[in-house]
């Protein structure tokens, strides 16, 4: 489940490389604006708790660092694709290194 959210949230298609380009408009915007931070925090967090509740199921240890840690390296992907730095093969190997090192077995099906 964790894997196909990430896979979700890239940009491995031009489908997901629009909805990628409108929330990194939306993110940088709100970086920049304290008002619509406000209104930005709330739907990270209901990003985040899914997120964590997917770590809980699998019984890691550290489930909302483990969150946010995929999180984090899930927008920095998706910069670093949308921008051409990186090719869909090493955005999903990354994915793949990231929750095998966090949960080995437990999060792969």
């Amino acid at each position: 489940m964790l894997r196909a959210i990430a896979m979700e949230l890239l940009p491995l298609d031009e489908e997901r490389a629009v909805e990628a380009r409108v929330a990194a408009a939306f993110t940088i915007r709100a970086a920049a604006d304290p008002d619509l931070a406000v209104l930005f925090r709330p739907q990270y967090a209901l990003l985040h708790t899914s997120v964590a509740d997917q770590f809980r199921r699998a019984g890691v240890a550290n489930p909302d660092g483990d969150a946010r840690e995929l999180l984090c390296l899930i927008e920095g992907l998706r910069i670093q694709r949308l921008l051409g730095g990186i090719g869909d093969d090493t955005t999903v190997a990354m994915v793949d290194q990231v929750l095998d090192r966090l949960e080995p077995n437990a999060l792969r099906e």
